[in-house]
């Protein structure tokens, strides 16, 4: 008898089996091991150290993921003791080799790092495989979907930037990570076009072309990222909050913040940090 149409839906999503999932807040581990299972692993706030293979130990930034994978050494965790807040998804199956072969799960031991530029789309994807995860009577389906979703998200940030110099690709990288290390500074893009020896105008044309937008569009996004994820790790008040990433009037805070995520501050707080 032929299967209907429910069964083989279903059959899709057969191949991937979940073991570790979760977000942890104010962790101060390091991790060091070959990983048991593939996984996907995203830095929502702080800094970190990250190492694969013994070789060069790299600073890692909030806005950040990474694969992990049986067949590689990782090094991960605190720098000096201080705190972040991570979430990790770790599955294992014959479904993984088909993300393999089809270039979704890449193994880049030269360039492990995939700098995230829609942060709230992978925050709230990753979110949501979670849950789907921890809800009563979980199926497989939804969580795989969610996953392939992750991994599709994080092939389109590893396009390279087309026809922009290596030197400048370099350049632009240090700069957005510095963005995202402390979005609160006053940043100085004249001064920036300088210290990489563009004009204004080269500088923003370059830079809108490797993040695909505009350096304060950048700036402002990398703040809304980082008082998202104070909400979910701090217990304090929105306004210290809004001056903490750089926006000292509550109420532009609570706009720009209710533009980029559709509620305000405390509605996140109350959604997401309560399915924590």
């Amino acid at each position: 008898m032929e299967m209907d149409a429910k069964e083989k839906a279903m059959n899709y999503f057969d191949g991937l089996q979940f073991f570790y999932h979760g977000i942890t807040r104010k962790n101060t581990r390091i991790q060091r091991n070959y990983p048991r299972f593939h996984g996907i692993q995203y830095l929502l706030s702080g800094e970190i150290f990250l190492r694969l293979n013994h070789g060069p130990s790299l600073r890692v930034t909030g806005g950040h993921a990474w694969l992990t994978y049986p067949e590689g050494y990782f090094e991960y965790g605190s720098i000096d003791g201080k705190p972040y807040d991570n979430l990790f998804l770790c599955f294992e199956g014959p479904r993984v080799q088909k993300f393999i072969e089809s270039g979704l799960f890449v193994k880049n031991p030269e360039k492990p790092l995939i700098q995230i530029n829609n942060t709230e789309k992978f925050f709230k994807t990753m979110m949501d495989a979670i849950n789907s995860l921890d809800a009563p009577n979980a199926g497989s389906s939804r969580p795989v979907l969610l996953t392939e979703d992750l991994l599709l998200q994080l092939h389109e940030q590893n396009i390279p930037s087309q026809q922009i110099p290596r030197h400048q690709v370099d350049f632009f990288e240090k700069l957005t990570a510095a963005i995202c290390l402390t979005p609160e500074k006053r940043w100085d893009f004249d001064l920036e076009a300088r210290n990489g020896n563009m004009s204004p105008l080269h500088f923003r044309k370059l830079f809108k072309q490797y993040i695909s937008m505009p350096p304060q569009q950048f700036v402002i996004m990398s703040r809304l990222q980082r008082a998202a994820a104070l909400l979910l790790t701090t217990d304090e008040q929105v306004s210290e909050i809004g001056s903490q990433v750089g926006i000292e009037n509550e109420f532009y805070f609570s706009r720009l913040f209710r533009k980029k995520y559709g509620v305000s501050p405390a509605e996140y707080r109350r959604t997401f940090y309560k399915k924590q």
